[in-house]
């Protein structure tokens, strides 16, 4: 599989970016020195953002072909991972249009994920009548491991 080509512009922003992930991760940090951990962290959340953004973008394109790059599921996962680390609660309905994927789309593919143990399901301690979603320790750390594979790789 060959690495996505960037445009000029894109690779202009490059350098900010990377200047925002560090202060991200400093910020976080709270005493200025960024852990490589950290750091991996912040740069596989731009990545898993990025792909996010390149799919929904190749969907726009391909509006005429709908379902052509159909994965729900993957779809699901970083929907989740980005949640998770911004901190966010999603609940079952929420998912669904942040993962840019219909409802009954999503319900069908929550038993594959959590039987998977890639994805969690809980009932809200305020709203009864609603259910959480939240990727796992595993699912979390699988798409941590693809997109610094990823990342290493460019």
């Amino acid at each position: 599989m060959t690495a996505p080509s960037l445009s000029r512009a894109e690779l202009d922003l490059l350098p900010a970016s990377i200047k925002g992930m560090l202060k991200t991760v400093e910020a976080a940090n709270g005493n200025g020195t960024a852990s490589a951990m950290r750091f991996e962290e912040a740069r596989c959340l731009a990545a898993v953002k990025r792909e996010i953004a390149l799919r929904r973008r190749r969907g726009l394109v391909f509006a005429d072909a709908p379902g052509l790059f159909a994965e729900p599921a993957w779809d699901i996962l970083l929907s989740l991972y980005v949640a998770r680390n911004e901190k966010r609660r999603c609940s079952v309905t929420s998912v669904a249009p942040s993962a840019g994927i219909p409802y009954t789309t999503l319900l069908r593919c929550l038993s594959v994920l959590a039987s998977a143990e890639l994805v969690s399901r809980s009932g809200d301690a305020v709203d009864r009548r609603r259910s959480n979603l939240d990727i796992t320790d595993r699912g979390h750390d699988l798409i941590v491991r693809c997109f610094s594979e990823q990342t290493k790789s460019l």
